[in-house]
């Protein structure tokens, strides 16, 4: 530590020279009377600042004792707020000169080592410092006394100057209430007065002067951020100097998190942010409601025996001194440690300048394995609205304790998970999914997720229809893909004189005609038709069995009722009459697999090319009139078991009508479905309903209506 000398404080005060002569003034004596209060009150004010900075400079002292760090150095009016990583923060006022005054003495009060201690001193004049006495004539100590080892000792107090009017009228130092003493003679705070000069006011002009603060030079504070040092310049001619160092704001620690430890995890490595040369020292310390147990490398290891032992091992480094293999703590669990049982670690970094960089954290012993993390097999997906996909979560380690998680979307109007990860579109935009460790809240991993919409590619209409005049039924449009996000349709009839069409596609009967129905996509304008047949046969409720259209009238009978639905008013109808021909004339390759609907069958076996020549049985029932078609396998069977339980009165009713019985010959009675199996045709016995694949050219075809 440097060597201070003349730590001052300069004691400005100003004398007023007055003679004293036979012809007495009592003006002029009680002008110098009230000057000489003026300036007594002006000292007692500035005594006041002067021991401020004393407890300032003692505080600068106290911190260089103790090998502190300065923190910080924040600027103040006139001066500065200095903090120090372990003393108590201080202000340093710059210092100023003070205008002269009237000749006076004034006392220099400084700081002067003497067998390692520093003292107070006193210099008047020239004279050469002398030591500051108390009443005792002991040197004063700028700190208290120190106590006795192993008790802590009694606080020193700084000196409290004062200025106190003698029984002579004139006015002295005192220090803690004592007279100051110079060669056992009081310390006056002004000189005596002089002889009266010529021009009386000279005196005064000093004492109007702003006095300095006369401890700390002007801008005696100074940074030096490359060296990382303070600089403190005391006032008076010497400009005396000492420094501290400033405290370093080195990270030392990368990451360093609270951790659960369990038998078979004994360690925890220290992720370290220093290079070889910045440190000296590594300190681990655990401390446990059973005692503390500290490791150091780098330096003298303390004794160890705590119930939670601690090793720790020093970091290696690479060739540029930066960190290889980071510093390893070793954990020593106790034969009687308890599930839960907790210890705080602390470990301490000690660099080059001696200052210390620590962090602390807490340590559970637990036999249950804790979730380190949770990922996702995915970050970001894309997907259409109504499509689902699945995010995988992964919990490490896979043996954590806690398998569960919980899934939450930030938006479930555009994106849902369930519990499982399942995420489905709901409409376009974008959302985030969060899955959370339900062990630990803050093991979580999140996937972006953006909704798409999907184009419509066509649409289909289920085939042509017949309805009577006042009749209604509901068109259905079928939009492809099925997941298209806009499935919105424009409904259109050619002409709504025959019959009309609702937004919604429901179609009602008019009058007699036929009008073409079009529905025709919002998104992509995409179209489809169908053919709409009024008849003037009135609506009616139909039997099992009952001749369509009218069992009253067989002149116009078509077909003979085989199923009613709707209390009879729609069913479908078997045609009366029959002919053989063949499935196909040429190898198609077209799969329908509709069971119940031949109408749906048909329909696609006419849109392919040549229908009317290719597939003659389709063609032959397409062209008894609108509605008609080559039934299903399903709808045959139906009619087939109806038709076996009572041959001979079904045969009756339609020979009766005028149409063809059916042959009982087990050899003729195949007839066509609209169905294929594999790109073969299919036929179907009406004798017992039993089915075939064939490649025979010729069956018997009959058609069906559904009314």
């Amino acid at each position: 530590m440097k060597k201070f000398r003349h730590y001052a404080l300069l004691l400005v005060t100003a004398m007023a020279v007055f003679g004293c002569s036979k012809d007495y003034d009592d003006t002029e004596l009680k002008q110098d009377i009230s000057d000489l209060q003026s300036r007594v009150e002006k000292l007692e004010t500035w005594c006041t600042t002067v021991n401020g900075q004393i407890s300032a400079l003692q505080g600068l002292v106290t911190a260089l004792e103790a090998k502190d760090y300065v923190t910080g150095v924040s600027p103040v009016t006139n001066g500065y707020t200095i903090t120090f990583s372990k003393s108590d923060a201080i202000t340093i006022y710059n210092g100023k000169d003070g205008a002269k005054g009237a000749d006076g003495v004034t006392p220099v009060i400084g700081v002067d080592k003497f067998e390692g201690e520093y003292y107070w001193t006193v210099k008047i004049g020239t004279t050469a410092a002398t030591w500051m006495l108390d009443a005792d004539g002991k040197k004063i100590r700028t700190t208290g006394d120190k106590g006795v080892d192993g008790s802590a000792g009694i606080n020193g107090q700084s000196p409290v100057l004062s200025v106190v009017t003698d029984t002579d009228g004139k006015v002295y130092w005192k220090v803690n209430g004592e007279w100051l003493l110079n060669s056992g003679k009081k310390v006056q705070a002004t000189g005596d007065k002089g002889d009266k000069g010529e021009t009386g006011s000279a005196g005064a002009a000093g004492a109007d002067g702003a006095q300095g603060d006369a401890v700390f030079a002007a801008d005696g504070v100074t940074v030096d951020k490359t060296k990382g040092t303070v600089t403190f310049t005391l006032a008076g001619e010497d400009g005396a100097t000492f420094t501290l160092p400033m405290a370093s704001e080195m990270k030392i620690f990368k990451e360093f998190t609270d951790c659960m430890v369990r038998p078979a995890m004994k360690t925890l490595t220290l992720d370290l942010n220093l290079k070889q040369d910045e440190y000296t020292a590594i300190k681990a310390e655990l401390t446990s409601s059973k005692g503390m147990t500290t490791a150091i490398v780098k330096a003298t290891r303390a004794a160890a025996g705590s119930p939670w032992g601690v090793t720790l091992k020093e970091p290696t480094f690479n060739a540029d001194k930066s960190i290889k293999e980071n510093a390893v703590v070793t954990f020593d669990f106790p034969t009687d440690v308890a599930e839960d049982e907790f210890a705080l670690l602390k470990v301490t970094v000690i660099d080059t300048k001696g200052q210390e960089h620590a962090a602390t954290r807490i340590i559970v012993y637990s036999t249950k394995v804790a979730v380190e993390s949770v990922t996702l097999n995915q970050v970001t997906i894309d997907v259409n609205v109504g499509d689902e996909a699945n995010l995988i979560a992964t919990i490490t380690p896979a043996d954590a304790t806690t398998q569960t998680l919980k899934w939450e979307s930030s938006d479930d109007e555009i994106v849902t998970v369930d519990a499982a990860g399942k995420v489905t579109g709901v409409k376009v935009g974008s959302a985030t999914i969060t899955v959370t460790s339900t062990a630990d809240a803050t093991k979580t991993a999140t996937c972006t997720v953006t909704v798409k919409s999907v184009a419509v590619t066509g649409v289909t209409l289920e085939g042509d229809k017949a309805i009577a005049i006042g009749e209604t039924v509901k068109l259905t449009a079928t939009i492809a893909p099925a997941n298209a996000t806009n499935k919105k349709n424009i409904w259109n009839s050619s002409n709504p004189e025959i019959a009309s069409i609702g937004t919604d596609g429901t179609i009602e009967g008019k009058a007699a005609g036929e009008t073409t129905v079009t529905v025709t996509t919002e998104d992509g304008s995409k179209t489809a038709t169908c053919k709409v047949e009024v008849t003037s046969i009135p609506l009616k409720a139909y039997n099992v069995g009952d001749y369509y259209p009218d069992a009253d009238d067989s002149s116009t009978a078509v077909g003979v009722v085989f199923k009613i639905t709707n209390g009879g008013v729609h069913g479908k109808v078997i045609s009366l009459d029959e002919t053989t021909a063949q499935w196909s004339t040429v190898n198609h390759y077209f799969t329908i697999n509709d069971y119940n609907d031949g109408a749906a069958n048909t329909k696609i076996i006419m849109e392919q090319a040549e229908a009317d020549t290719k597939y003659p049985a389709a063609a032959w029932c397409v062209a008894k009139g609108v509605g008609w078609y080559l039934p299903a396998k399903g709808e045959l069977t139906g009619f087939g078991n109806i038709w076996y339980a009572n041959p001979t009165t079904y045969n009756t009713k339609f020979t009766n009508a005028g149409g063809t019985a059916i042959n009982l010959d087990t050899f003729k009675n195949y007839y066509w479905t609209s169905n294929t199996d594999s790109g073969s045709d299919s036929a179907i016995s009406f004798n017992g309903g039993g089915s075939s694949t064939s490649g025979k050219p010729s069956y018997k075809v009959r058609a069906c209506y559904a009314y």
